[in-house]
């Protein structure tokens, strides 16, 4: 998910806003009798809760929301689920200081803005935490202004109802519209991944699965270009749909000798190209499994390929990431020339750690 570009500096810069907005409320309270006004002790416990919201929304300001909202990671769901804990309990200790209970039942209403945050970037297990947060103090309130005879039980139940649909409704709308957008930007993402004669990845989707794995391992790590002999004449043969149906029959070959080891990718044509954490002896294997494997058809019983390796065993990379991926590549694509120059149905594996 984060090969998506997702401007997210107005967002970013309207949640801390609102949080800026929140406390300013909190100061506003601190003014009305029915506020914390006539107090001292809840006068200052109000603006020690409102002053926290500057350096909180200081912090959310420089937060990328890309990677909160697109992180499967613990520590940014972490920070996320702080984040959150902090605003509910905060909104619920500022209402805890308000002397009429009508106000601070009229403050719950601010839960929906919260709610709004949790259904677009928190799990279901902390929305779920959230609403039953929310409700309880929403229905906490209410009870209190009810039996303190500040309002009517009916008109006590309609304000309950009427925070709890707003709190609650809004967290429900804004968690299916978000889980939808996630959906169909996973699916866009697979289709711009995704060769569609092959179902492997295209060269985009192997170059990005590559540069994440090389970012992630200092493990042996080794890039294999497959290319399959004469391929044109099996194609001025028996036409393209037969050719199609080596291509597709050449995948399913790779993606199965590597199996969990690697990934499989088609560069275009009849190339294809795998990468995986092997080093030079298991690609050697890997070659000659892939060299002894059946992808004939019928009409044409005798398919052979040529590979060609590179392997860098070393932690000292020439290059990092992308630059690896691209260089590694060229590095395969020599040696698979070398591969074809010997004879076709073949291999040559090659170093590729710097001297």
């Amino acid at each position: 998910m984060d090969q998506i570009e997702i401007s997210e500096r107005l967002p970013r810069y309207g949640i801390a806003g609102l949080t800026l907005a929140i406390g300013l409320l909190g100061v506003l309270a601190v003014t009305s009798p029915d506020g914390a006004a006539g107090s001292p002790v809840r006068m200052g416990a109000l603006i020690a809760i409102s002053a926290t919201t500057v350096p909180v929304a200081i912090i959310v300001a420089r937060i990328d929301l890309r990677t909160i909202w697109l992180s499967e990671t613990m520590p940014m769901r972490g920070a996320n689920t702080a984040f959150v804990l902090y605003a509910d309990l905060g909104l619920t200790a500022a209402l805890a200081t308000f002397q009429n209970p009508v106000m601070a039942l009229q403050g719950t209403a601010l839960f929906a803005v919260i709610g709004g945050y949790v259904a677009h970037f928190l799990r279901i297990q902390a929305m779920v935490c959230h609403v039953v947060f929310s409700t309880a103090v929403i229905v906490t309130i209410g009870a209190r202004a009810l039996l303190d005879d500040t309002l009517p039980g009916s008109t006590a139940l309609y304000g309950i109802m009427v925070s709890l649909l707003a709190a609650n409704g809004t967290v429900g709308l804004i968690a299916i519209y978000s889980a939808e957008s996630k959906r169909a930007l996973r699916l866009q993402i697979e289709s711009a991944n995704t060769d569609p004669l092959t179902g492997v990845l295209n060269r985009r989707g192997f170059r990005y699965i590559a540069k994440t794995a090389t970012r992630q391992t200092t493990r042996p790590f080794t890039i294999l270009v497959v290319d399959i002999d004469n391929y044109k004449a099996i194609n001025d043969r028996h036409g393209h749909a037969v050719g199609d149906a080596v291509l597709e029959r050449l995948a399913a070959v790779l993606v199965d000798a590597v199996g969990k080891s690697g990934v499989v990718g088609r560069l275009g044509g009849d190339e294809f190209a795998i990468a995986g954490s092997l080093d030079r002896v298991s690609a050697i294997g890997l070659a000659n499994r892939i060299r002894a494997a059946q992808i004939g058809l019928p009409c044409e019983p005798r398919i052979t390929v040529s590979v060609g390796a590179v392997v860098y065993e070393s932690k000292l990379r020439p290059a990092t990431d992308g630059a690896l991926v691209d260089l590694a590549l060229k590095t395969a694509d020599r040696a698979l020339f070398e591969a074809k120059n010997a004879g076709r149905d073949t291999y040559r594996v090659v170093c590729g750690d710097p001297s």
